[in-house]
């Protein structure tokens, strides 16, 4: 019957669909999988912190071209790229990214890593919370003033209506407006003291941060860490992490705004608030 053709076929379509997905998520190439440098598909798997399941996801990519890896020149390099992984400075970058551990650093290693990682992640939580109070402002504020020039054009319109029932209408409607104008003040207002005490709070930790002994080393030897945005935060009066030209994006918490200055990597060090992003040569 037609119907039965038609049900028959779409289990198929599905099914080629999620082989389809499959095939484009394999963790390695043919071109790797044939290349067989197993130490360094190794290193790059310990350089990104992966676990040894990683290994198996390589083994099933293989298999379709009859390769099988080579677990102890895999394991080697593993062994080599996870003490750039682990150590504490890259630990502080990977909590501060707000990315996740998987538990791979041998424990030699994992204590400082552990520590410098906690910590962050506590200033990741703390700026996200703050980051997510102010794109709440930012959000009513753009409301506000789109509901304030509404209020503005209808109290012309009300204004030379010469129809009394249009006029009455237009009354009604700047009533509401006015009270949505009012509610979204006091929105405003609630939130801009949250906005205060996390911004606070994320000061206050991040002069915490600056107490620690350990922090100028975590900033200085981010181990496997190039920077990236968020990736480092704060007052940091040591010389950046790689040579070359960054971008330092700044935020008040007074006035709100943010402002991109270039610093010099290997001359100047880190003002306040600093979230450092690569400048592009254009």
């Amino acid at each position: 019957k037609p119907g039965m053709c038609v049900r028959s076929v779409l289990p198929i379509a599905l099914l080629l669909a999620l082989y389809s997905g499959l095939v484009g998520c394999a963790s390695l190439s043919k071109k790797e999988c044939l290349g067989g440098d197993w130490r360094a598909i190794g290193l790059a798997d310990g350089q990104a912190g992966r676990t040894l399941e990683q290994l198996e996801t390589h083994r099933e990519a293989c298999a379709a071209y009859a390769v099988q890896p080579d677990e102890e020149a895999y394991a080697a390099g593993r062994t080599v790229g996870l003490r750039t992984y682990c150590a504490a400075g890259h630990g502080f970058s990977v909590g501060s990214q707000g990315a996740a551990y998987q538990g791979v650093c041998p424990p030699l290693l994992e204590g400082a890593f552990l520590s410098a990682f906690e910590s962050g992640r506590q200033l990741y939580v703390l700026r996200s919370e703050f980051e997510r109070v102010d794109r709440q402002v930012s959000e009513r504020e753009n409301v506000l003033r789109s509901v304030e020039g509404d209020l503005l054009s209808l109290e012309r319109a009300a204004a030379s209506e010469p129809d009394a029932d249009r006029r009455r209408s237009l009354v009604r409607d700047l009533r509401r407006l006015a009270e949505e104008r009012g509610r979204l003040r006091s929105e405003i207002d609630n939130l801009r003291g949250e906005q205060d005490y996390r911004g606070r709070r994320l000061e206050a930790f991040r002069a915490q941060l600056r107490r620690n002994p350990d922090y100028p080393t975590w900033q200085s030897n981010p181990g496997g860490w190039r920077g990236g945005r968020g990736a480092a935060t704060g007052p940091l009066r040591i010389l950046a992490p790689t040579r070359g030209t960054w971008n330092c994006v700044a935020r008040s918490f007074s006035e709100q705004r943010t402002s991109a200055t270039n610093f010099s990597a290997n001359t100047v060090p880190w003002p306040a608030s600093c979230t450092l992003q690569p400048r592009v040569a254009r």
